[in-house]
C-alpha cells in the first residue's frame, strides 16, 4: 500500500500534500511548524485512533487520501470525525469507527488477520514522544497497542484462542496464590514480632457495612412484606414470596434472623391491613 496524498480541509480552507513513490522527506528549519502534525494526521486518514497534537483538533478536519494497493488500483479514503468512506473499484462504503476498523483496514491495508491488523501500525510508525521506547510490546501512539508475540501469530496464521484462554486462566491462578502468599509471608513476619492479625468474621463484617442504614431497610422490608401478605389470600403463597424476599436480602448482605420475624410478623398481621 502506497499513500499518493492527503488533502486537509476546514472550512474553506485546504491544503493538498503529495507524496512521490520512492523517498519522502518531511523537514523544516524550524520546530513546530506542523511536521508530527502532519504525519499523525495521516494515520488518522487511515482510520487509526491518533491522539491530536497541541494547538490543533483532528475531529475539526475533513481528510481526503488517496492511496494505491499492492495490485495497483487507487482507493479513496474520507474521514470527518468517527464516520468514513472507502471508495474502491467505483463502489464507495461508509463506515463508523471504531467498531468498523478491521474492516477498513482490510481494504486498505488487503489483511484478513485481526492479530496482524490489530498490531501493525506498530510496525512501521514510530512517535517522537514515546515511540522510540517501543520494542516488541506497549502503545505505538495513543492507545493502539502493539505486542510482538501476537503479530507473529497473525504472521504464522495460526488460531491460538484455547491455549490464549488457558494462559489467562494460569495468570489469573498465579495472581490468586501471590496474594495468598503475600499475605501468608506477612503474618509470619507479624508473628515473628510477637503480634497476630486478626480478622472480623463475617457477621461482624456485614453488620459494620449494613448498621447506618439497617433501620430504614427494615423499615422498607416490613411495609413491602405487608404490602405481599396483604395481596395473597392464602398462607402459603405468602411464604413463597416472603421466602424469595428472604433469599434476594440475603444475598444483599442483610440479617436472616430479622426476615424471619418479619414474615412471621407479616401472617399475624395480614388480616389487620
Amino acid at each position: 500500500m502506497r499513500i499518493e496524498s492527503l488533502k486537509i480541509k476546514q472550512g474553506l480552507f485546504e491544503c493538498v500534500y503529495e507524496f512521490c513513490s520512492t523517498f519522502n522527506l518531511v523537514f523544516s528549519r524550524k520546530n513546530s511548524v506542523g511536521k508530527t502534525s502532519l504525519l499523525r494526521l495521516l494515520m488518522y486518514s487511515l482510520g487509526y485512533a491518533i491522539p491530536s497534537t497541541q494547538g490543533l483538533n483532528f475531529q475539526k478536519f475533513e481528510l481526503y487520501a488517496e492511496i494505491t494497493d499492492d495490485h495497483g488500483k487507487t482507493i479513496l479514503l474520507y474521514r470527518n470525525q468517527d464516520f468514513m468512506t472507502v471508495t474502491a473499484d467505483g463502489n464507495e462504503s461508509g463506515y463508523s469507527l471504531p467498531n468498523d476498523l478491521h474492516t477498513v483496514h482490510a481494504v486498505v491495508f488487503g489483511i484478513q488477520n485481526h492479530q496482524v491488523l490489530d498490531n501493525l501500525l506498530g510496525t512501521f510508525y514510530i512517535d517522537q514522544e514515546k515511540g522510540w521506547t517501543l520494542l516488541n510490546r506497549g502503545k505505538a501512539i495513543g492507545n493502539n497497542q502493539f505486542t510482538i508475540e501476537n503479530l507473529v501469530l497473525g504472521l504464522s496464521d495460526r488460531a491460538c484462542d484455547d491455549l490464549e484462554e488457558r494462559l489467562t486462566a494460569v495468570r489469573r491462578e498465579l495472581k490468586k496464590y501471590k496474594q495468598m502468599f503475600d499475605t501468608a509471608q506477612y503474618q509470619t513476619q507479624l508473628n515473628e514480632l510477637g503480634e497476630n492479625i486478626v480478622f472480623d468474621n463475617e457477621n461482624e463484617e456485614l453488620q459494620k457495612k449494613f448498621a447506618p442504614d439497617y433501620g430504614e431497610r427494615a423499615k422498607a422490608l416490613i411495609a413491602f412484606t405487608l404490602l405481599i401478605a396483604h395481596k395473597q389470600e392464602q398462607t402459603a403463597p405468602s411464604m413463597a414470596v416472603c421466602n424469595t424476599v428472604h433469599l434476594a436480602i440475603d444475598g444483599d448482605g442483610c440479617f436472616c434472623y430479622s426476615l424471619r420475624v418479619i414474615c412471621s410478623f407479616a401472617r399475624n398481621c395480614s388480616k389487620n391491613v
